[in-house]
């Protein structure tokens, strides 16, 4: 993800950090096999689930989708989508063990079993993490040393994933799978310890009924937990089914008429009231959607595709809480009103290719992304107040590229592209203070506010991307470097009607550069070197008190910061690796101008050590 253009990913003590162009996770879309595995009230990857928990291990690869999406989406993907495909076993019989140290305190753990026999197979992963902590900077403070605090505090972390994935295969023209995902995690955190298990149980289905009919098929039932030690807990459930039938008229022409359907139920239990239910919302997203594609020539071809999504508010219930002091009470549920949204998305992309090498591609799309439950109704703990009259948000994608890729003899693979895009926003949704009058579940009678999203005016997002990648000596050398540019306007209205701007994002920088070398001069080793270039960004530091905070903007300084592996294979099937993350153990500090201690930082160096294990015949 790192080094995808216009990707822009940050490694945090804290919590990681993914946007797309500028469009941050409340925008972006996360799948594995096609499966949306977005939380439902917060829309995030999952409600206390980092990016990094997503083991890589077993994927065969990840989609980025940025300007044309797959109307398959849904309206979860307005900035685009990642969707995560799990791998299948090609041989009679695969082995596959890996681990990993990281010092000085971190396990890592990577087991694979897979078989293929021909008309089934069905494959086992497993993955774990234990870490202690992770580490400062050696030069993070001068008083490092003097209060031996060289570990960072509140990052400790576990997680275990266990894959299972059965499929059988009829005849030629049909496969099926069953796959069942547990992951269990716990995690410490600035106020507690946190739990989360998820457990997900998937059907993948194609049939091919003939040259010109088939039927893809997803059918999905998801829960997690959520629960810290004393507080409260979360549980979630979502099912849901994606039809999409194909018409293939020709080889060069097909027609995909399809269904999405998300059920979601999100319920907060709240220990502090023993055991009541604090919240329980119950929302269904759907979506109708068709895609067009003709290839009308060797070199010309073009993709049409539309949709129409709805959210519904099928039951949305909230215990009422009060405070004063020290003390709370507690009413009966309170029934709000159900909110029904719906947008509608539209898209087009063509592709010219003028010789082999060369390819051309412009598109210009309308997606459109609605509330979340968190955003519609607010959360029960009266922190963020539930909306008014919020509407959906939307945005006019344009964008033109082109791709080179050639393979020249002696040289090596040259692979060149670059793209430029604008995009067009409408109803931005933006998180804005309120007087604490507004929020129905009340909160600390010492806070003087609370949140609650509202649409904004207009506003513009513009950016161009580039990436190079050069093989030399027959690829025993290859460089490559990608560049992203973002930048973003707003427009909005302040309480006196007076249109006011916003022109810096809080935490994403407007350049991203990242450079890459990889090393093979014989096949039993090479070195891996990637190196990534973060400009100047602006955070948000309260100067005043939580009870009445005074928020202002300071600049963060450039990041640079290097990592670096050495591969050593013995035969084809075992490798050794040696290498470091942040290898200058440069201290940088993603959300305060001081460096003093912050989440959200970049950790010291940290080198591993590990060896990775492949079988198959």
């Amino acid at each position: 993800m790192r080094f995808t253009p216009g990707v822009f990913f940050q490694a945090s003590e804290g919590r990681d950090i993914l946007y797309i162009r500028g469009q941050s996770e409340d925008q972006i879309g996360y799948y594995l096999d096609g499966i949306p595995i977005n939380d439902g009230y917060r829309r995030r990857a999952s409600s206390y689930t980092y990016l990094d928990s997503f083991s890589t291990w077993g994927l065969s690869e990840i989609s980025v989708s940025k300007g044309y999406t797959s109307p398959a989406f849904n309206a979860l993907s307005q900035g685009g989508a990642i969707n995560m495909i799990t791998g299948i076993p090609t041989k009679d019989l695969e082995l596959g063990l890996g681990y990993t140290f990281v010092a000085d305190n971190e396990n890592r753990v990577n087991v694979r079993l897979g078989r293929n026999l021909g008309d089934t197979y069905f494959q086992i992963l497993y993955s774990q993490m234990d870490r202690k902590s992770l580490n400062y900077s050696y030069d993070y403070a001068v008083d490092l040393n003097a209060i031996n605090a060289f570990d960072i505090p509140k990052t400790q972390k576990k997680f275990r994933v266990l894959h299972l994935k059965y499929g059988w295969l009829p005849n030629d023209n049909h496969e099926y799978s069953v796959n069942f995902r547990y992951q269990k995690q716990k995690f410490d955190y600035w106020w507690n310890w946190i739990n989360y298990d998820a457990t997900t149980l998937y059907l993948l289905g194609t049939s091919r009924f003939s040259d010109f009919l088939s039927l893809d098929s997803k059918v999905y039932y998801h829960m997690n937990l959520n629960a810290t030690l004393d507080s409260a807990k979360y549980d979630d459930y979502t099912t849901g089914l994606v039809e999409s039938v194909k018409f293939d008229f020709s080889q060069n022409q097909n027609l995909k008429v399809g269904l999405n359907v998300k059920h979601d139920s999100h319920k907060h239990i709240d220990n502090d009231f023993k055991d009541l239910t604090r919240a329980h919302f119950q929302t269904l997203n759907s979506s109708a959607f068709t895609e067009y594609a003709l290839k009308i020539n060797d070199m010309f071809r073009f993709v049409l595709s539309g949709s129409y999504d709805r959210s519904d508010g099928l039951s949305i219930r909230q215990r009422e809480i009060t405070r004063s002091g020290t003390g709370k009470t507690a009413s009966e549920m309170k029934k709000q009103k159900n909110l029904h949204m719906q947008g509608w998305s539209l898209q087009g992309i063509l592709y010219v290719q003028p010789i082999e090498p060369l390819l051309l591609h412009a598109n210009v799309g309308k997606k459109t992304n609605l509330p979340h439950i968190g955003k519609l109704y607010g959360d029960s703990y009266g922190q963020n107040a539930p909306s008014k009259d919020l509407r959906s948000e939307s945005a006019i994608n344009y964008e033109l590229g082109a791709d080179f890729n050639y393979k020249f003899d002696e040289l090596g693979t040259t692979q060149i592209g670059v793209t430029g895009f604008y995009n067009d926003l409408t109803d931005m949704m933006i998180s804005t203070y309120v007087d604490k009058s507004e929020c129905e579940a009340g909160r600390d009678g010492t806070a003087t506010y609370c949140l609650q999203y509202q649409n904004a005016d207009t506003g513009y997002i513009y950016g161009g991307e580039a990436y190079a990648k050069q093989g030399f000596l027959g690829d025993k050398l290859t460089l490559g470097a990608t560049w992203s540019y973002t930048q973003r306007k707003s427009y909005n209205y302040d309480n006196n009607g007076n249109r006011t701007t916003t022109t810096e994002f809080v935490e994403h920088p407007r350049q991203n550069i990242n450079l890459s070398a990889l090393i093979a001069p014989r096949k039993e080793y090479d070195i891996a070197l990637n190196g990534s270039v973060q400009t100047s960004r602006y955070a948000r530091v309260n100067l005043g008190t939580s009870a009445a905070p005074i928020y202002d903007y300071v600049r963060i300084p450039t990041v640079v910061y290097f990592d670096v592996v050495a591969n050593y294979y013995l035969k084809n099937n075992f490798k050794l690796s040696l290498g470091a993350y942040n290898m200058l153990d440069r201290n940088y500090n993603y959300s305060s101008s001081s460096t003093n201690a912050s989440v959200g930082g970049l950790p010291g160096r940290r080198v591993f050590a590990g060896f990775e294990y492949n079988y198959g015949k």
